[in-house]
């Protein structure tokens, strides 16, 4: 059988392990493995293989399991790869990839994924503690690197475009001030979204002010929940109205302009979001 040969490129191959997040290594390393797989005594360890145009995958019967191989592109062999001890300290928050290994069966199992802490490292694993004690790797899991991706920032208060828009950035400000809980979305896997004010700018080409709304669940609208079940319906309405109520009286008290924005087709009172303008010496 032919050999491996890697076509011009940066020099650089990106290698996934069993699904996990691709690692940088040298083509030389890349194609050596790929070789390696396809020759004796390499491919006795080897259950498939397919290879073209300098990319693989390869399945391993041992414990290295299902890996990928293929070039990198110019952004993966530009960006700076730090040593493995490097990549996480102590503290942060990571999404966690579990695999485990069948030594009798010989395969691999990769469970659903959740996020995490990192507490430390000891060669060659990074210890996690899960956020939730009921997911996979209860505790402290030892994690190879390529079982972890850096958590996403949970989304607090505003979506990430409206952050930096003034009127956003003062009404938030204004809210925190007054001791109002502010709504943070997560979109990382076991973490849960809490309930709170959520602000954007109001929607529509030439729209002026500020929506105000109280998110339930990830919801600023009613839930899914709420959809099917009258008696859930009634109790959002109820906790929204109140919700918005405080968040009205807080920002009327830092001279914000508020008006209730209230459903006309429901029999019970139902006040949507608000909508609120700067004060009048803001606007000057």
């Amino acid at each position: 059988m032919s050999s491996a040969t890697g076509r011009k490129g940066n020099g650089f191959h990106m290698r996934t392990v069993n699904g996990g997040t691709p690692e940088r290594i040298p083509t030389a390393d890349a194609l050596a493995e790929m070789n390696n797989a396809m020759m004796q005594p390499g491919k006795r360890a080897v259950r498939t293989m397919s290879a073209a145009h300098s990319e693989a995958r390869i399945v391993y019967k041992d414990n290295r399991g299902e890996v990928l191989l293929r070039p990198a592109t110019s952004a993966e062999a530009d960006m700076d790869v730090k040593p493995e001890a490097e990549r996480y300290a102590p503290g942060d928050r990571v999404v966690v990839r579990p695999v485990s290994f069948d030594p009798e069966k010989r395969t691999h199992q990769v469970f659903r994924e959740y996020t995490g802490t990192v507490v430390s490292w000891g060669s060659p694993h990074y210890y996690v503690r899960a956020e939730r004690t009921d997911e996979y790797g209860e505790g402290v899991r030892p994690c190879r690197v390529h079982e972890l991706r850096p958590a996403a920032a949970d989304m607090t208060g505003t979506l990430p475009p409206f952050a930096d828009d003034q009127d956003v950035r003062a009404v938030l400000s204004a809210l925190r001030t007054a001791g109002v809980t502010l709504a943070a979305l997560s979109t990382n896997p076991g973490s849960s979204c809490a309930d709170g004010a959520f602000v954007t700018p109001e929607p529509g080409d030439g729209n002026t002010g500020v929506r105000v709304s109280y998110m339930i669940e990830g919801w600023v609208e009613e839930t899914l929940k709420a959809r099917k079940d009258a008696k859930r319906r009634a109790e959002e309405r109820t906790a929204r109205n109140a919700a918005l109520d405080s968040y009205a009286e807080a920002l009327r008290a830092a001279g914000w302009q508020v008006f209730h924005v209230a459903s006309a087709s429901t029999v019970t009172p139902r006040t949507m979001h608000l909508l609120v303008w700067p004060p009048a010496s803001a606007q000057a």
